[in-house]
């Protein structure tokens, strides 16, 4: 989590904040359909409907730490996990488990 901590916080925080700006858009939609009611020639507004912007500055160092880390990282949760748990069936499937998640947010991170 050290190594990907960071990266995994920015998708939460983007994240957060993408379903704010949704849950205001749903929000403000609501208020304008219940005006367009009270006036029949009015059209529905249109919404934007982008996600919060990054920048940069801020993603592309973890873009970089991601890229010549990665391996390590993958074998330190290996090492980690397997050596936790003796009943090798048991530490594969937390490992399988973990670098599914770890799939997950990066995936996030990209979009």
């Amino acid at each position: 989590k050290e190594r990907m901590g960071p990266m995994i916080q920015l998708v939460m925080e983007v994240e957060e904040a993408a379903d704010r700006s949704k849950h205001a858009s749903l929000q403000a939609q609501g208020e304008d359909d219940e005006r367009s009611r009270s006036r029949s020639t009015s059209l529905p507004r249109p919404t934007a409907s982008s996600g919060p912007a990054v920048e940069i500055s801020r993603a592309q160092p973890l873009v970089e730490q991601f890229a010549a880390s990665w391996k390590t990282t993958i074998d330190a949760i290996n090492l980690d996990v397997m050596g936790s748990f003796h009943n090798m069936k048991t530490g594969m499937e937390i490992l399988k488990r973990t670098l599914t998640q770890l799939l997950l947010y990066y995936t996030r991170f990209l979009e």
